[in-house]
């Protein structure tokens, strides 16, 4: 069965000029240029003042309990205290917790779910063995907000969703997108 992937690698030709065209204006981390021109995209295309693309759930999460936001989509949402000690035995457990304590709480996904109530779709990974499904789960059941969640049977944390998952993800979407616009009115 063919793969429909989130983010499929897909080289054109022009990336070398890309990647020239970053470290020349030095904008290599975190945004830049060509983000900015896809937030703008996509705020033209849904019909919105603003648009903002993360790479971070976590961040996601904390935005998505601030006020002015109309919607948020997540996949594997992370606790990050919560996964850090689960994954302690990279270091025989003997900083995880040291570590966990310090993450900030305006970090704590599970807090900022419980304060959030923008309309979520949330995608969980059921077979991801770095937030496995019952850390994600512990995010998407504080949710506050109304939500749709969408199982990827199949998928690890970067895995691509599989043709037919992508129905489901398609109808979460235009779910979410209704209820925007309706925030947004």
């Amino acid at each position: 069965m063919p793969r429909i992937y989130l983010s499929p690698p897909h080289l054109s030709g022009r990336e070398l000029e890309y990647l020239k065209n970053a470290v020349d204006s030095n904008w290599v981390a975190p945004l830049g240029p060509q983000v900015d021109a896809f937030e703008q995209e996509l705020a033209e295309l849904v019909d919105v003042p603003n648009a903002l693309a993360l790479s971070s759930g976590t961040a996601a999460l904390h935005l998505a309990a601030q006020p002015g936001v109309s919607g948020l989509i997540a996949r594997s949402p992370t606790p990050l205290q919560q996964t850090a000690m689960r994954h302690g035995w990279w270091n025989l457990w003997l900083i995880a917790a040291p570590v966990a304590v310090q993450i900030p709480s305006d970090l704590d996904s599970v807090k900022n779910a419980k304060a959030a109530s923008v309309p979520a779709v949330f995608l969980i990974t059921a077979k991801d063995t770095l937030v496995t499904p019952p850390c994600q789960r512990m995010v998407i059941d504080a949710y506050r907000g109304e939500k749709r969640t969408v199982v990827l049977a199949e998928a690890g944390h970067n895995s691509p969703l599989e043709e037919f998952e992508v129905r489901e993800y398609e109808a979460a979407l235009s779910w979410l997108y209704e209820k925007a616009l309706k925030k947004g009115r």
